[in-house]
């Protein structure tokens, strides 16, 4: 199985249902694997705290954000989602 299709095996094996339903254990578990899989490739992360217990996992990737504000030109090339 390539590294795509792994971590994203990964992620869908984790519970990850939001804790308002019942055997819902809120999504803690899959901002660690998130966390960890940055940080073994030396990427930045910090996380937000929306609510206690739920945070969101931010990553910063080096040189993205220069290269987008530098970008003159939009590269988006796919069509958004229909309502």
């Amino acid at each position: 199985m390539n590294d795509v299709l792994q971590t994203l095996a990964d992620l869908v094996r984790i519970n990850s249902i939001n804790p308002s339903y019942e055997g819902g254990v809120g999504e803690e578990e899959v901002a660690r694997y998130v966390e960890a899989f940055f940080t073994r490739r030396g990427i930045e992360t910090w996380r937000q705290t929306v609510v206690p217990g739920r945070d969101n996992v931010i990553a910063r990737i080096p040189g993205a954000q220069q290269a987008a504000a530098s970008s003159s030109k939009p590269t988006w090339t796919l069509s958004p989602p229909r309502a």
